[in-house]
C-alpha cells in the first residue's frame, strides 16, 4: 500500500467521525488527532460504526492479520483490543479472531491505552 494510500485512511477516518455528534465519535476523533503526528505512516486507521481499527500499512481493519480495535461503551468506559486473526488448526480446533491482550479504560486514559496496544502492533519509527 502507498503511504499516500495510508494518509489519505487517516483523513477518511477523520472526516467520518467529525460529521457526527455523539460521544464516541468525539473520542475517537481526538484520538486520532493525536496520534496522527507520530504514528501516520505506522498504522492505518479505519472505521465500523463507531469503532476504531488500527492495522499496519497493507492491511485494513477487515482484512488483517493483526488490528487494534478501540470502542466506546460508556461515558466513563472505552473498550480496547489487540486482535489477530488466527488460521484454522483442524478440525477441532478452528481458528479466527482471537483478542491478544485487551482491557477497558476511562476517556482521559485512552491515549495512553491506545499507545500502549499499538507498540505491540507496530513502530512509531516505521512510519
Amino acid at each position: 500500500m502507498a503511504a499516500d494510500d495510508v494518509e489519505d485512511a487517516w483523513d477518511v477516518a477523520a472526516a467520518r467521525f467529525r460529521a457526527l455528534d455523539v460521544p464516541a465519535a468525539h473520542l475517537n476523533l481526538a484520538l486520532l488527532d493525536a496520534l496522527h503526528p507520530r504514528w501516520a505512516g505506522a498504522v492505518r486507521p479505519d472505521t465500523s460504526m463507531f469503532t476504531l481499527l488500527f492495522t499496519r500499512p497493507g492491511e485494513t481493519g477487515y482484512a488483517f492479520s493483526e488490528r487494534v480495535e478501540v470502542r466506546w461503551e460508556a461515558e466513563d468506559r472505552v473498550r480496547m483490543a489487540l486482535v489477530r486473526d488466527v488460521p484454522r488448526r483442524g478440525l477441532e480446533r478452528p481458528g479466527g479472531r482471537v483478542v491478544v491482550a485487551g482491557d477497558f479504560t476511562r476517556p482521559e486514559n485512552a491515549l495512553p491505552a491506545l499507545e500502549a496496544l499499538l507498540l505491540q502492533l507496530a513502530s512509531p519509527a516505521d512510519g
